[in-house]
């Protein structure tokens, strides 16, 4: 999928959101935009949405999943886009990341809300909070569970997390493997405050355009490409990390497939992934629901042929594929 295409998406009808600050970290305003309900009870269910890019790019206003939004809308739950603080920059690791998304819960369960135009305030239901994300999104969906309240539900789009240990995030590369990119040069100028130790001392972020000229859009497939993804995920530079046996104890919980053993339970859940993904290979989601049922989980897999990364985002989509889409939204209705 062209980043182009990424970029044409709008919000169309959907009423302009409410920003808030959930948390400071130094100068650092950490935020997430709220999608009011049209209707407003006492209480609303909400759906909490992480936006994609690799953990490293992206933020709350960018590839927002529209047909999504729009299904939330015409449901009455609330709608919740957050930023969290992304790799490498700061020394910002996944415990990092871990930390946002709780931080993130405990404040929108805890705090009132009032609607911009019919002025009634109104709270989130705290037993109805649903998490959802696309790509590294959907694995901040899945660190939700460390979260109070947890969510209810769980819906993954194309999400990344089941398959750390496979050779796709720890061998490096040698022949093109990225779709439409080339092998890179790490030496070059562009990436230097975004490789260890230089990538500690920069100041943190919490977002990140998704333009052509930033370079953070190269970085997922430059650590893919050196295979050190894993290692800047959990900040593990010193002593490579080259199979889960070398993995130290203490980051287990930013791992779904490890601290889903770890955890009293896990909410039901249900992972859409294109076959033919040549970002965030569909292993990942066939993995994890494989694990989910060995636990016992409620949870479904859904398989979308010949599709690759981001496909909910071609045109057309809407009506191709409107069945799963509605599919999905009920699955989060059925568990608020």
């Amino acid at each position: 999928m062209l980043l182009e295409d990424v970029l044409s998406n709008h919000l169309g009808n959907i009423a302009k959101p409410t920003t808030f600050t959930y948390k400071t970290v130094g100068d650092l305003e950490i935020k997430f935009d709220l999608y009011h309900p049209p209707d407003v009870p006492a209480t609303v269910p909400v759906v909490i949405y992480f936006h994609a890019g690799g953990l490293i790019t992206g933020d709350r206003n960018s590839v927002l999943p529209i047909w999504l939004m729009k299904r939330v809308e015409a449901a009455g739950f609330a709608f919740i886009s957050a930023d969290y603080r992304l790799l490498p920059s700061g020394g910002i690791t996944g415990h990092d990341i871990l930390q946002d998304v709780k931080d993130l819960f405990a404040f929108v369960s805890a705090t009132d809300y009032a609607h911009p135009t019919k002025g009634t305030k109104y709270r989130i239901d705290k037993k109805a909070i649903l998490a959802t994300g696309q790509s590294a999104g959907a694995l901040c969906a899945f660190l939700s569970n460390h979260a109070t309240p947890k969510p209810k539900a769980i819906f993954s789009l194309y999400g990344m997390g089941g398959d750390f240990f496979a050779p796709y995030y720890l061998t490096p590369k040698t022949a093109p493997f990225y779709p439409g990119i080339g092998l890179l040069d790490p030496t070059e100028a562009m990436f230097t405050d975004f490789l260890y130790p230089k990538s500690t001392t920069t100041p943190a972020v919490s977002g990140s355009l998704l333009t052509l000229d930033n370079p953070r859009n190269l970085l997922l497939p430059l650590y893919l490409q050196l295979g050190v993804f894993v290692d800047y995920y959990i900040g593990e530079h010193e002593n490579r990390i080259t199979s889960e046996q070398d993995l130290p104890e203490r980051h287990r919980v930013v791992f779904p497939d490890l601290f889903l053993g770890d955890i009293p339970s896990w909410p039901p859940t249900f992972l859409v992934h294109g076959s033919a993904d040549t970002t965030i290979p569909c292993s990942s989601s066939i993995r994890l629901h494989d694990l989910l049922k060995e636990k016992g989980v409620e949870t479904e897999l859904v398989l979308v042929e010949g599709c690759d990364h981001g496909f909910d985002y071609m045109p057309g989509s809407d009506e191709k594929h409107a069945e799963l889409y509605d599919r999905a939204v009920q699955f989060l209705k059925d568990n608020a």
